[in-house]
C-alpha cells in the first residue's frame, strides 16, 4: 500500500478540475459509520483543485460527509480556493485527512452527529488573520518534531529558550543541499512572573504539544508570524487581536450577528450575557456600520455608543455587560481614523447633525 502524496501548490488562480458528481454524503445517513468511512481506501487524482472542491472529491469517494466551516476558510491562505494537488493510491481516509489537515494546519474532528469536520489548529485561529504559507509550514513543522529538551522544574521562559536552541539545532545539522528553516521563538513577555510560570511537558510531546501545554498552564500564548513563534501574554494577545484592521459592512443587520461575526473574524472569544441585547429598544437592535480597514476596537466602540452596551477587554477575550444609563445617543460621527465619536441628543450642534454618520 503507498502512501498519500499531498503537495500544496498556493496559487493565486487555481487551475480548473473535472466537474466533481452533484450527489453528495448526507449527514447520519443509514448505514455510514464513521470508522468504516475512515477505513475506505481511496484513489485521488487531483491536480491544484480549489480546496473546496478537494474536499467534496474525498467525500464523494468515502462517503461520509466532511465540513469546513467558514472559520476554517478564513483562517487559509486562499480561503476556498487553496489549491490542493492530491495522489493517493489504496490509501486509508484517515490517512489522506491526516496528510491534508498536517499541511494546512487543521485538525480533524469527528463529530458525534457522524460526520467529519476540518478546523483551524489553536495557532492559526490565534494568528486572527488568513496565515500565509511559511506560517502553515512553521506550524507543520512544530508538528513533526518532537520536544527533545530538559524536562525538570520547567519554566516557562525555560521552555521557551530550549524551543529556540533546538530550532537552530535543527538548521545547524540540516543535510547538505537543504535550505535551512530559520525558524526562531520571540519572547515578548515583559512581566517576570510570567516568565518564570511552570510548565510541564511530557517527553512523548511534539514541539507544537510543548507551545500548546504552556499556552494552556500559563497566561502566555503564541502564534506563528512568518518565520517567528510570537510569545506574548494572554491580555496583550487580546488587544492585538482587537486593533487588527478589518472590512466591516453592516446594513441594518441583526446586533448579535454583528457581534457573533466581529468575534469570529477577530478570533477573540465575546462573552455576552443572556437576554442582554433583548433590554435594549427594537431600533437599537439594528447595526448599521460600513467601515473598511477599521479595527475591532473600533468597531465595538461604534456599537458601544449607539447601543449604550459596555464591553471590557481581559485576558480571556471581550466582556460585554449591561446597558448604561447615560443620554440617548442619535448619531455617530466618523473621525477619519477609523474612530467614531458619540453624539448625544441633549447637546448636538447643525453642523454635527450634517455630520452624523449612517446608523
Amino acid at each position: 500500500m503507498r502512501a498519500a502524496l499531498i503537495t500544496l501548490a498556493l496559487i493565486a488562480v487555481p487551475q480548473p478540475v473535472t466537474a466533481l458528481t452533484p450527489a453528495r454524503p448526507q449527514v447520519g445517513a443509514p448505514g455510514v459509520s464513521v470508522q468504516a468511512s475512515l477505513d475506505r481506501q481511496l484513489s485521488l487524482n487531483l491536480t491544484a483543485a480549489p480546496l473546496e472542491e478537494a474536499i467534496a472529491a474525498i467525500e464523494d469517494a468515502a462517503g461520509i460527509p466532511i465540513r469546513v466551516p467558514v472559520s476554517t476558510y478564513d483562517r487559509l491562505p486562499y480561503g476556498r480556493l487553496t489549491p490542493i494537488t492530491l495522489r493517493s493510491e489504496n490509501v486509508p481516509l484517515s490517512q489522506v485527512l491526516d496528510a491534508l489537515s498536517g499541511r494546512l494546519a487543521l485538525v480533524v474532528d469527528r463529530h458525534a452527529d457522524g460526520f467529519l469536520q476540518l478546523l483551524p489548529e489553536p495557532a492559526l485561529i490565534r494568528l486572527g488573520r488568513r496565515a500565509a504559507p511559511g506560517e502553515l509550514a512553521l506550524i507543520q513543522h512544530l508538528a513533526t518534531s518532537p520536544f527533545e529538551g530538559d524536562l525538570r522544574q520547567l519554566t516557562l521562559v525555560d521552555l521557551l529558550t530550549q524551543l529556540d536552541l533546538a530550532l537552530l539545532d535543527q538548521d545547524t545539522r540540516r543535510l547538505p543541499g537543504r535550505e535551512a528553516t530559520g525558524f526562531h521563538v520571540e519572547i515578548r513577555l515583559a512581566d517576570d512572573l510570567l516568565r518564570e510560570q511552570p510548565v510541564s511537558i511530557s517527553r512523548e510531546m511534539s514541539m507544537l504539544d510543548a507551545l500548546e501545554a504552556a499556552a494552556e498552564q500559563s497566561d502566555a500564548t503564541w502564534y506563528p508570524w512568518g518565520k517567528t513563534i510570537v510569545v506574548v501574554g494572554d491580555r496583550d494577545h487580546v488587544n492585538w487581536l482587537l486593533d487588527t484592521p478589518i472590512d466591516v459592512r453592516y446594513d441594518g443587520s441583526d446586533l448579535q450577528q454583528v457581534l457573533l461575526d466581529l468575534s469570529r473574524r477577530s478570533a477573540v472569544p465575546f462573552d455576552l450575557a443572556p437576554g442582554l441585547i433583548d433590554r435594549l429598544p427594537p431600533e437599537k437592535r439594528r447595526v448599521r456600520l460600513t467601515a473598511p480597514n477599521v479595527s475591532t476596537r473600533a468597531a465595538l466602540e461604534a456599537i458601544s455608543a449607539y447601543t449604550g452596551l459596555r464591553y471590557e477587554v481581559t485576558a480571556e477575550g471581550v466582556r460585554i455587560t449591561a446597558v448604561s444609563n447615560e443620554p440617548r445617543i442619535v448619531g455617530l460621527i466618523d473621525n477619519g481614523d477609523g474612530t467614531f465619536r458619540a453624539v448625544y441628543e441633549d447637546d448636538i450642534t447643525d453642523a454635527e447633525r450634517a455630520k452624523l454618520a449612517p446608523q
